[in-house]
């Protein structure tokens, strides 16, 4: 009789913690985690998705994301409303094909695992529609209403910036200091930048998590949007092994060797506090 006592007790026990487990991990997705801060910090969902938390020191600060754009808790930032959290769910992905994809076809699928950001792909007929790379497969897409798909733009843009366009014509001199076919940076948005057409600067914007670059003139992976100067060099956030160098306008990370830090200038002997 003792024994089926103790083991009722011990059954109970278990289910109260695991049921205190099971709350924690609930509201751990609606709250900040104790400190010491994660890196990168987490950021939790506002019922303005114009806004967000960031948590600090295990509290909850409001941010609000640039003019027209909104919270995403997928891309972890602020993006277009399109695929931001405030626009309906995307719908579920198409199955893979059951066969398999010849290995001669120019517009194919790598194989698992899939790469980070993910392989698109032009299809075959309609411009408004591409394949995304799941699992060796590709997956079909629908741009929104308006918008072609871009295979060197990784996502739906204007007509006349999509796969269904003819090819740009070579860049010509034009009045002022825009010249045509040009590209240039944004005032104070790094995600948008500027195409020069006909001596006039045209807004444009770099696919979600890439910004432009104004060396290079292109977009680029990454969010990052502090320009640096060339040569710079910048402690990182939370890791004092570890450090940033410009290069090229971008912010390039660096690791000092074991058994040293970074001390703003370079790598000296020491331990992380």
């Amino acid at each position: 009789m003792r024994k089926y006592l103790i083991a009722i007790a011990f059954l109970a026990s278990w289910t109260v913690i695991r049921a205190d487990e099971a709350e924690k991990t609930f509201e751990a997705e609606d709250e900040c985690p104790s400190p010491p801060d994660p890196c990168p910090p987490k950021l939790i969902k506002h019922k303005d998705c114009a806004k967000y938390y960031e948590c600090r020191n295990g509290q909850k600060l409001v941010r609000e994301c640039a003019s027209n754009l909104f919270f995403s808790k997928r891309w972890n930032g602020c993006v277009n409303k399109l695929i931001s959290d405030c626009a309906p769910p995307t719908p579920p992905p198409t199955s893979p094909p059951t066969t398999p994809i010849p290995t001669s076809e120019p517009n194919v699928c790598p194989a698992p695992p899939d790469p980070s950001p993910p392989v698109l792909l032009n299809h075959e007929t309609d411009c408004d529609k591409y394949y995304e790379c799941k699992n060796g497969g590709k997956a079909l897409r629908l741009c929104a209403e308006g918008l072609f798909f871009s295979k060197k733009w990784r996502g739906c843009v204007k007509y006349e910036y999509s796969d269904c366009a003819p090819p740009t014509p070579s860049p010509t001199p034009g009045p002022g200091e825009c010249l045509d076919g040009d590209f240039l940076a944004h005032e104070c948005e790094c995600n948008q930048f500027y195409q020069c057409i006909n001596g006039r600067k045209a807004l444009r914007y770099c696919p979600v998590n890439y910004h432009f670059n104004p060396y290079d003139k292109n977009c680029q992976e990454g969010t990052d949007c502090d320009f640096c100067k060339e040569g710079e060099f910048t402690y990182h956030e939370c890791d004092c092994n570890m450090y940033y160098e410009c290069k090229f306008g971008k912010r390039a990370l660096r690791q000092c060797y074991l058994g040293t830090i970074f001390n703003g200038k370079t790598c000296v002997p020491g331990t992380c506090n």
